[in-house]
């Protein structure tokens, strides 16, 4: 997580170094790793070198940024996605937004690695999302795959130290073994709650979205948003409880009570 936690807003040198570091890892796990690279416009403004210079001009740069992509190939081309995004806002090392998704979606590649599963995998690692979710948005539009189930983690770092209920307990059996789990179904965009992470490019398109989340705090988008301040044990009970789940809705095809599941109680928009 040394590697993923620190600033890396999308151009930037850091977020060319995570994209390469993404890719080293999950072809250790030999994963069929593949980049996605698209053009991101953005304004930057001239400097002012001398006092009667006129105002400075807004300039447009075009700058590349890249999704990172790790396929394995299940029986069926069926696909699970499982997402988060790796790029930061400018200026905050971006522990839990999101460093520890992109480790945890690592983590699970790590551990599906060792399962025969059915259905085909991506781990799909996208840039830009800060920018208003470009990375996810582009990737949608431009593949044809038959994806059944998308899973989008993003802040799920700050795991409750204390047991809580799930808002629905219908979700599965594996939300019973894992109660503390706080998660968000998605199969409409109505709520502005849903529009706010990767997984809305999906749903916008009638995919079954499940977006994985601990709750909003204050070194949100912050310099103070750091590992020290994460917690890592419930980093590893999310990946456990999306281990279980995933190789649940391989068996079963369909992951119960995701139309009712709500948002967790302490999000506030």
């Amino acid at each position: 997580m040394q590697q993923i936690a620190k600033p890396r807003e999308y151009g930037s040198v850091a977020n060319r170094q995570v994209q390469t570091y993404l890719e080293t890892q999950m072809r250790t796990l030999k994963l069929n790793v593949t980049r996605q690279p698209f053009q991101r416009n953005s304004y930057v403004w001239s400097r002012r070198d001398m006092i009667n210079s006129p105002p400075p001009q807004p300039m447009l740069v075009k700058r590349t940024c890249t999704n990172i992509i790790g396929t394995r190939v299940g029986t069926t081309p069926k696909t699970i996605i499982i997402g988060s995004h790796f790029d930061s806002v400018a200026n905050t090392p971006g522990a839990d937004d999101n460093a520890s998704g992109t480790a945890v979606n690592l983590l699970l590649a790590e551990s599906l690695s060792q399962q025969k599963l059915t259905h085909t995998i991506k781990h799909i690692f996208f840039d830009c999302e800060e920018e208003g979710l470009i990375g996810s948005n582009y990737y949608v539009a431009n593949t044809k795959e038959r994806c059944v189930f998308m899973i989008n983690l993003d802040m799920i770092g700050h795991v409750a130290t204390q047991v809580e209920q799930t808002p629905d307990e219908s979700l599965s059996r594996v939300f019973q073994t894992y109660p503390w789990a706080r998660a968000i179904s998605y199969r409409d965009n109505a709520s502005p709650i849903g529009r706010g992470s990767d997984q809305a490019s999906f749903v916008a398109r009638g995919v079954p979205c499940l977006w994985i989340f601990t709750g909003l705090h204050d070194k949100y988008h912050e310099p103070t948003d750091t590992i020290d301040t994460l917690n890592l044990k419930g980093m590893e009970k999310v990946r456990q409880y999306l281990t279980a789940l995933i190789l649940d809705f391989d068996k079963s095809g369909k992951v119960q009570g995701i139309e009712t599941l709500k948002p967790a109680s302490d999000y506030k928009p």
